[in-house]
């Protein structure tokens, strides 16, 4: 059983509520405890909590921040075409963060100023947010450098020199698809027979995209954004569905392809299912050098 929490330092408290925290009381926050109880799935639990104690290093924070977390996760496939999207990090405790197209040494000569959520009670699941829009995104690699710089309470004040900013840049990476998704053939197999219900084999191939075309495929019978179902058989470049109990009539199925970048693309084919319920007629017989000729309405054989 794994968790996470965010300890403040009490410079942070302090600074952040404009408050002077009694020595016995930072006596107790350098020293939590924390009380676990577990449950199983018939109602047992261990009534004498488990007790853990540890310790919160006292001290000067010499160390700089780090990113937790980002939404893209870096190393993401864009959808062809895309010029900008939200970007969010995630810090290990309350920063300030700039970033750059370019590999820029020093925190302050980054260019653009990310919004940063540095309360310290603005922690969530992954750490405190920082939140901006990427533009001006290529179709290719786009490398986005990071700097950040910790105790964001220190602005303004003769100990800001002391803030810890980032030497060396986190690289974060977006990728952008290269070309648009395509549903390059539509096709069905075996609409004739000659009784019901009939297997219908419809078949797609796609191109483009991510990974040469690699995407899912869903149908419909009644609108390609209407109640659509994955194809048995997808997941790649090509892809294959299966009716096994098609009756005669005639038919249109939507199609609906996706890749893992948003990249789409929607297709249909109509087609009718013959069933064939008349034997086949013989329209002449005769004799044909000796030998008995038989010719019929329609293909069959004879017997």
């Amino acid at each position: 059983h794994t968790t996470a929490f965010m300890t403040p330092s009490i410079e942070a408290l302090e600074k952040e509520f404009n408050i002077s925290i009694e020595d016995n009381v930072k006596e107790q926050l350098a020293h939590p405890s924390m009380y676990v109880r577990c449950q199983d799935n018939f109602g047992n639990y261990n009534k004498k909590e488990f007790t853990i104690n540890f310790c919160v290093k006292s001290g000067p924070d010499l160390t700089p921040a780090e990113i937790s977390a980002t939404k893209p996760i870096s190393g993401a496939i864009l959808k062809y075409g895309t010029t900008e999207t939200p970007l969010t990090i995630w810090m290990n405790e309350p920063t300030t963060c700039r970033y750059d197209v370019l590999d820029k040494e020093n925190y302050d000569d980054m260019e653009k100023i990310m919004v940063c959520d540095n309360s310290v009670l603005d922690f969530d699941d992954f750490g405190w947010p920082c939140k901006t829009t990427l533009t001006d995104l290529i179709n290719d690699t786009n490398n986005i450098y990071i700097k950040c710089k910790d105790q964001p309470w220190l602005i303004g004040t003769e100990n800001e020199i002391n803030r810890n900013p980032n030497t060396e840049s986190f690289i974060y990476i977006l990728y952008s698809s290269k070309s648009e998704l395509k549903i390059d053939s539509i096709k069905v197999k075996n609409v004739s027979s000659g009784f019901e219900p009939i297997a219908v084999t419809l078949e797609a191939e796609t191109s483009g995209g991510i990974n040469d075309g690699e995407s899912l495929c869903s149908y419909s019978f009644t609108g390609v954004e209407k109640n659509l179902i994955g194809f048995k058989e997808s997941l790649s470049n090509k892809h294959k569905q299966i009716f096994t109990s098609m009756m005669g009539g005639n038919y249109t199925i939507y199609i609906k392809c996706r890749d893992n970048a948003g990249n789409s693309d929607t297709g249909n084919i109509s087609f009718s299912v013959d069933v064939d319920t008349q034997a086949p007629i013989v329209v002449r017989a005769y004799n044909l050098g000796g030998q008995l000729a038989i010719i019929t309405d329609e293909e069959a054989k004879c017997y």
